[in-house]
Parts: C-alpha cells; structure tokens; sequence
C-alpha cells in the first residue's frame, strides 16, 4: 500500500472534481432535473455522449441522431455507463423523446444499490436549489442594530443571515438534515454540530442551541453536503459566498490536516537546549501548527529567527488576533519511537497557536510522516450514523450494531455482542475492504464496486478476495480503530479481532 496514494485519496485528489449544477428552468416534469456540465453517458461502439440533465426518473443526452445513432426510436432500451461527479455505474435505459440534437431516456429497471447512488447524488443539489429568501414574514432578532434574514427551502432546509445595515455579514446559522453550521464573520470561525436524535423536527424556524451538539474536529459529512447544497443554490452573494468559502477552505484543511490535541504525545523537539518541546496542534504532509508555551517575561531570542537571524517576534503568545510572522525553526518530529528531522518556515500566529509549512529532510521522511497520517485521518474523520435498520442474519439476542462513516466510501460497521465481542463487522477505506464474519478476518480489493455503510452484505461481483492478509492493511486498521472517537466496546471489539491475527 502507498500511503501517499492514501493522503492524495483522502484529500480527494485523487478523485474526479464534483459538478456544480442547477435545475433547469420551468422544469413542470414529474422528477427534478438538474442540469450537468461534466456528466457523460457511453454507449458500447456508438461512443460517449455529455449528459444534459438528470433526474431520479432518467436523463438526457446530446445525440446527433442522424450522424451517429440513425436507429435510434422511442421504446427502444439500451445498456449505458453512466459517469457524474464522482459516480459511476451501468444500467439500462428505454428512449422516450427523440429530437435532431439529443435523445431523452427513463432508467429501465434502476437497481436500489444505483438508485441509492442517484439519490445522494441529486438530493443535496435539489435542497439548494429549493432555497429562497422569505421576505413576508416576521421572526424575532435579539440583535436590532443587525438585520435578519432568512433563507427557506425543502426537507427543513434554512440559513439565517445576520447582516450590518451597509450589507456586512456578521455572522450565519445554516441547517440541513440534521445538522447545522454556525459562522462567525467576525472571528473568522466556523462551528459544525448535529441536533440531538431525542429532539423532535417543529418544521422551520431557529434551532434551540442547546440542543445542538457541536464536533470538536468538524464533520467531514456536514461540511461536504453544506458545500454541495450553497454551490446549488442561486442566493445574494452576501448570503452564499462568505460562507462557501470557509466551508470550503475548512474541508480542505480538515482532509490533510490531524489534529492530535494536547494530549496527544506529539513533539517537535527544538534544536535548542533552552526550550523545551513544543505541542503540535496540527500537522499534515506539508504544514504544522503548535500550541504556544507558556508565557515567560523574558523568552529566548533566538528561537524564532529571522532573515538576519535575529529575533523575528518575543515569544509566541499573541493577543492580537492573527498575525503574519517570518522565521525559522529546526528540530525534530517525534511520532512515538519515530522521530524525523524538520524544518518549518513560520507563516502565522492566532491566540495560542504558532504554525507554518513543514519540510523533512527526504522521501523517506515524507512516506514515514503519511505512513503515520493516514490511518488517523481515516479514524478522525469517522462520525456516527444510524445503523442498518435490516437485521443482521445471525445476531445472537442483545447485541447491538454500531456504523461511523468518514471520508469518501470510509466506514467501520460493527455488531457487538456481550463480553465487548465482535460477531459481524467491516472496515472500508479507499479500495480496501477488512470483513469479519463467523469467526474469520477476511481482505478484500474492491477496484469497482461501492459497498454501502448501511448493507451488511457486500456484493460479490464487485470485489475480490486476497489470498493473504496484507500487514500493512491490518496495521492502517488498528491505527484507525485506536484514533476514531467510537464506544470503548466497538474499540476493544475491532482490537481484539485485529491483535489475534
């Protein structure tokens, strides 16, 4: 396994860019559509045609019918690839509407595994754009020196924007599903939480905050879907284009970046005798914040050094908010009985936190940094959902099934039994499968194939067997397992199984 490959996988570098479409105007059909810019739809020797729009019920194709598909006629069905965002899959689809320039198709007996598929596919898409600002109506604003408004779509769906009376954003309150995001203009912060399952949806209108639990490291998923649905939306730019951004800059950093806490046990340990080791915040392939020491009257001058190398800044402690900082500082990167020589060049201090970009001394620095980072970033990511609602075939009485979800295809599903023990389970990243199953600890490669969090069975077809369990998979597993923040039982579970290999 390359764990760099891994890092580009969970950045999503790897992947195809998600489009951004909007519905097509006085769309009266009986499934919205959205139109497309990217998708495309292969025929076998006919060739590749760009998809027009899509819906839950079929799509259209831009086709020159007299040119490349003469025999082409309404009723006649078809097998097509059909290829948007980051989905792709074959089915077959029946013609219904013909003209010179494209052919109009309905899904011809749509499997549930890419019925599933089509619907996360369209349903943040079709929220955004069911957004619209409601102008007649009257809320409470507890700030009146602001103004309020408000923003209303499908599904509970709504934004509320406090804005200065020139227009300013202050800050914004964004729900969808379940979740909600909170922004703070003034502090440059963004907060996303989960309303708690006991509460009942009341339809619209402000959620009670304290029943809103927010994450400590944000939701991967409520940041994701967020996106999606502001980049579908057609709303003032005021309302849509601070918040995108901060969300979208916000998912980025919280791809690549691990975030250990202060207890943690990372260190970078100084070149220097006269200080002690430094707290890392963060860290990713190419950047490193740490928290600041505490503050001393009279700090060393030359830890932070300048272009001259005198002292760039006294200490690292600031109350100014974020400040741009030049310098230097070199050490060493202790990741348990690992340590890697580093040099980082400081770009920034905000409150406690000094940070900058991060260079090792070679590539084999880098693959034992991203052979550390993967596995955490997997595990950090894991957030829990509601489990498969079909019955495991061979639970035993009382046990009880546990499903997190993380980036892309990401998820650790788990049937607990009495006694901490595993009876059924799954670990799912990238292209990898880990399944147990009566008693056996099974890999699989899935090159294909999507394995849904919610099914406890995988299908077949898609994936293959290996003949050996990979070392490296067993050990990304266990990394993932120790980092994630799951029950003790689910951890002690997973761990067993995994150590007794």
């Amino acid at each position: 396994m390359s764990f760099r490959d891994l890092i580009q996988w969970i950045s999503g570098r790897k992947d195809e860019e998600i489009s951004e479409p909007a519905i097509a105007p006085q769309d009266r059909r009986r499934h919205r559509r959205l139109d497309l810019s990217d998708g495309k739809l292969i025929v076998g020797s006919h060739g590749s045609f760009p998809l027009g729009n899509l819906s839950y019920g079929g799509l259209r194709f831009a086709c020159n019918k007299t040119e490349v598909w003469p025999d082409i006629a309404v009723g006649n069905t078809f097998e097509g690839s059909l290829q948007f965002g980051q989905v792709k899959f074959s089915t077959m689809l029946r013609v219904c509407n013909v003209t010179p320039k494209d052919i109009g198709c309905s899904f011809e007996s749509l499997s549930p595994a890419h019925a599933r598929l089509l619907s996360e596919f369209l349903k943040p898409r079709a929220l955004g754009h069911s957004l619209r600002e409601i102008t007649g109506g009257t809320m409470r604003n507890d700030t009146p020196d602001l103004r309020l408004r408000w923003f209303q779509g499908e599904d509970d769906t709504q934004i509320y924007l406090w804005e200065t009376l020139d227009g300013q954003t202050v800050k914004e309150e964004f729900y969808f599903f379940d979740y909600m995001i909170r922004f703070d203009a003034a502090r440059a912060s963004l907060q996303t939480g989960k309303r708690s399952e006991t509460v009942s949806k009341t339809g619209y209108g402000r959620i009670d905050q304290s029943t809103v639990a927010f994450f400590n490291v944000p939701s991967h998923r409520a940041l994701k879907i967020g996106r999606t649905i502001l980049e579908s939306a057609h709303l003032p730019p005021v309302a849509r284009d601070r918040l995108l951004a901060s969300i979208a800059m916000e998912e980025r950093r919280l791809y690549q970046r691990y975030l250990p806490g202060p207890n943690g046990g990372l260190r970078f340990r100084l070149d220097l005798p006269e200080l002690q080791k430094l707290t890392i915040a963060n860290i990713s392939l190419t950047g490193i914040a740490f928290l600041s020491p505490e503050k001393s009257s009279e700090p060393p001058k030359d830890v932070v050094k300048g272009d001259d190398d005198s002292a760039a800044t006294p200490g690292f402690v600031s109350d100014h908010g974020n400040e741009p900082v030049r310098g230097e500082l070199s050490g060493v990167i202790e990741l348990g009985a690992t340590s890697l020589p580093a040099t980082v060049r400081l770009l920034y201090r905000h409150r406690e936190i000094l940070g900058g970009t991060l260079h090792l001394k070679s590539d084999a620095d880098v693959e034992q940094l991203a052979i550390f980072l993967a596995p955490r970033l997997l595990g950090q990511s894991l957030e829990e959902l509601p489990p498969p609602t079909e019955e495991y075939q061979f639970a035993p009485p009382g046990a009880r099934p546990y499903l997190f979800v993380g980036y892309h295809n990401t998820h650790l599903l788990s049937l607990i039994g009495s006694g901490r023990r595993l009876i059924a389970g799954r670990i799912v990243f990238m292209n990898q499968l880990l399944t147990f199953e009566r008693g056996k600890l099974v890999a699989w490669r899935s090159e294909q194939g999507i394995v849904f969090p919610s099914d406890w069975d995988i299908p077949l077809e898609t994936v293959e067997r290996l003949d050996q369990m990979p070392a490296d998979l067993l050990e990304t597993c266990r990394n993932t397992v120790n980092e994630a923040r799951i029950p003790d039982e689910v951890r002690e579970a997973w761990l067993k199984v995994l150590t007794a290999v």
